[in-house]
């Protein structure tokens, strides 16, 4: 007999640990305590910052200039009109005009002359790209100084400050740095113009002129007791813009310790304008509908009459409104004929080619057919332009149908 032997499962216990697994664990265990560390040595401060709302950045493009001097105590005010010319101004401020594209009234540019002949500080931002043809660019402070603006790329439109990712994108590409020497700094200022634009002083009066090694952006002129200084474009002083290279710094070397007015007065096109620019086909659209509606709702055929009845007619008033509609719809005449017409196909039926046969030949058979004298049927072949002819025939129409019909009517 076989002997059996049990069989057991061979159990065998790994105690080696992945190398991957101990250099995770010791990885994790250095950042725990580098954290440890910071936290114990770390030092919580805390600060409050007030942020503008969204709504005030997009109305007014220069607000970072306005929380610039409310840090170190000046006063930047900024204007979207130019109501500030209305009464004599302080010599003692600087006013930035970013838009001379709005005309000024007469009475309103002689304030501004004024104030810079009696100390004034104006800065201007060209706009008007000077006209070789005519001679001038329409901006009278430009063309009085003899100061010229002109594109580098042709017919440009200069981006609006309200768009300042778009213009920030924009002056990526079209803008280079320039860098402004001034007597009183130890070294020069980096400021970013648009280089689509340059400045010219075509009257030689000009005191200082400023910019890239290309193009020039900055003229500044004596006027008076004053200084007008004509920039080739303000953008970089824009919300997006100020905190680069030197344009915050730029601005103070004008503004320390003095009152600044700053014009923002936008030449923004009207929404018809616009629309018609973005959306014409949707404008065209809209007008031809509403046209259509109005033409729906107005336009009347024919006379108004009064409205029927619910009650049933009667058999006379439905033959009056048929013969009614019948002689508007024909006229008396072609109801005339085709009556006169329908008689002779009738008799034509009884007498073989009564149609082809003269009136004087027709009237005696109608004569032996109906008994009606020959003087009597001759009415049926005369004019009716004369009424009395006409009712003379249509009432001898209907005797002779009626007579054909072997039917007799007596009146």
């Amino acid at each position: 007999m076989r002997k059996m032997t049990p069989k057991f499962l061979n159990l065998t216990t790994d105690t080696t640990v992945s190398k991957r697994l101990l250099l995770g664990m010791g990885l994790f265990t250095l950042v725990a305590l580098l954290c440890i560390w910071l936290l114990t040595f770390a030092i919580r401060v805390s600060f409050t910052k007030t942020l503008p709302s969204d709504v005030e950045v997009r109305k007014n493009p220069f607000l970072a200039l306005e929380k610039l001097a409310d840090v170190y105590g000046d006063q930047v005010t900024t204007h979207r009109d130019f109501s500030l010319f209305d009464a004599p101004l302080d010599p003692q401020e600087i006013v930035v005009i970013t838009n001379s594209r709005k005309p000024l009234s007469p009475a309103r540019l002689e304030r501004l002359y004024d104030f810079v002949e009696q100390g004034g500080f104006l800065i201007l931002a060209a706009e008007e790209f000077f006209d070789d043809d005519a001679g001038s660019s329409g901006a009278p402070i430009l063309d009085e100084l003899g100061a010229r603006l002109y594109s580098n790329d042709g017919e440009i439109e200069r981006e609006s400050l309200d768009n300042d990712y778009e213009s920030k994108i924009e002056r990526m590409f079209s803008a280079d740095v320039s860098m402004l020497e001034f007597n009183d700094e130890p070294k020069p200022i980096q400021v970013q113009f648009d280089d689509s634009y340059y400045l010219i002083d075509s009257s030689g009066d000009a005191f200082y002129i400023a910019g890239s090694e290309e193009n020039h952006h900055l003229l500044q002129y004596y006027y008076g007791e004053g200084i007008i200084t004509v920039l080739s474009d303000v953008d970089f002083w824009s919300n997006s813009e100020i905190d680069r290279f030197d344009h915050a710094y730029f601005f103070r070397m004008f503004s320390e310790g003095q009152s600044v007015r700053i014009i923002y007065n936008p030449q923004v096109p009207s929404l018809a304008n616009l629309t018609w620019a973005h959306a014409s086909y949707v404008a065209i659209s809209l007008f031809i509908f509403i046209a259509a509606v109005i033409w729906f709702k107005q336009i009347k055929t024919g006379p108004v009459f009064p409205q029927f009845s619910s009650d049933s007619r009667k058999l006379i008033q439905h033959l009056e409104a048929s013969a009614e509609f019948k002689t508007r719809f024909c006229g008396l005449n072609l109801l005339l004929e085709q009556a006169k017409t329908e008689l002779f196909r009738k008799i034509s039926r009884r007498h073989h080619k009564f149609l082809e046969l003269p009136p004087a030949q027709q009237i005696k058979v109608i004569k032996d057919m109906t008994k009606v004298p020959e003087s009597s049927l001759e009415v049926l072949y005369k004019s009716t332009e004369d009424s009395q002819v006409f009712t003379q025939q249509i009432s001898l129409i209907q005797t002779l149908r009626l007579k054909i019909d072997g039917k007799n009517y007596e009146r």
